[in-house]
């Protein structure tokens, strides 16, 4: 998936028609300071980088001045975030908050449209402890989204009058920018409502389907959308690539393997640590994809904490070249313990791989 940061959903949801704070980007504290200076008064400085929880991580201050800004940009381009960009916005006078959020539901192939009128938290969180909070409406795609639609969500946070017609023109931007760049999310968390009363998005997300990148070349891919070089390189050669917090790497061939392989290994005790595709692999990408977990090179295998490789293969035509790859990846990167689930590694009788 192709995760924005948040100034880029912000210029979406502008293109879109929604209300967001006068901002500029930030790559130096000069330029943060000239931003404050242009935007006038108070002014929240925001690392961009990709994590939740910015506020609390101390990514998000807000300062009075032009001078602050450039002091706290300095101290923010410093920090351990790795922050390379910087929005600089201004300050608004906030009286609630709001959730607003559009994704897809797998189960009944629908939109789905999600609110709560408590915003600036955890969605996933607040389904956990309060799920009567949350409020989901589906939308038919072929239908498209109706004026019943946006007012079953808004009355049912409770929202009427004025503030449900704002916050209902923002659900129906949320939407046109949702179909429009074939987004998987898009989220404002929080949406701020004003002490004068005027909804203003607080923060943006989109995430875009992988497939339809190409479609968006205003936005290439950058290191900045991703955690860690080992992530921006299987994006660059549009490799599957998770990474968890165990000890196993994990190597398999097809989605339906993959989760048997998951679940095996967590009845084991065990606990994945990385997740490379082989689904659909050619013989030129083979030892990428490898090298994704650990050629020379690819940090995978340098990460602390990595104990063993689990490859997982079932009567997979490329079995002998995986093998030749994985077997010099090791030597390159040390002797982890390699765990063969499919038994497909293992020479046949008569033959050599």
């Amino acid at each position: 998936m192709a995760k924005f940061l948040e100034y880029q959903g912000k210029e979406w949801l502008a293109k879109g028609g929604m209300p967001v704070p006068k901002g500029r980007v930030a790559s130096s504290p000069e330029e943060a300071e000239e931003a404050a200076r242009w935007i006038g008064g108070p002014v929240a400085v925001k690392g961009q980088v990709q994590a939740g929880g910015r506020g609390k991580a101390g990514l998000i201050k807000v300062v009075k001045d032009a001078e602050s800004a450039k002091a706290t940009a300095k101290t923010l381009f410093e920090s351990e975030h790795n922050v390379r960009m910087l929005l600089v916005e201004e300050a608004v006078d906030i009286d609630r908050e709001i959730y607003l959020s559009i994704t897809v539901d797998p189960v009944e192939s629908k939109i789905m449209l999600i609110g709560c009128a408590e915003g600036g938290v955890e969605i996933e969180k607040l389904a956990a402890t309060d799920p009567d909070k949350i409020v989901t409406v589906r939308v038919d795609i072929a239908e498209g989204l109706g004026g019943y639609h946006v007012n079953n969500l808004t009355y049912g946070m409770g929202l009427s009058g004025d503030l449900g017609k704002q916050v209902g023109a923002v659900v129906r931007g949320l939407y046109k920018t949702f179909r429009a760049y074939d987004a998987q999310l898009a989220e404002i968390n929080p949406l701020f409502i004003t002490k004068d009363g005027k909804a203003i998005a607080g923060d943006g997300k989109l995430i875009i389907d992988d497939n339809s990148v190409w479609r968006q070349p205003s936005y290439p891919l950058t290191r900045d959308y991703f955690d860690s070089e080992v992530e921006f390189e299987a994006a660059q050669e549009g490799i599957p690539y998770l990474q968890f917090n165990g000890d196993i790497a994990l190597m398999c061939a097809g989605a339906g393997l993959t989760t048997t392989v998951f679940d095996l290994i967590n009845d084991a005790g065990g606990h994945p640590a990385t997740y490379v595709e082989f689904g659909g692999a050619i013989h030129g990408v083979i030892n990428r994809r490898v090298g994704i977990h650990g050629v020379e090179g690819a940090p995978h295998f340098r990460r602390p904490g990595i104990e063993a490789t689990d490859v997982a293969l079932i009567k997979y035509l490329a079995c002998r070249l995986i093998f030749r790859a994985v077997q010099r990846s090791r030597r390159l990167m040390g002797q982890q313990r390699l765990l063969d689930v499919g038994g497909q590694l293992r020479p046949q009788p008569g033959r050599s791989l």
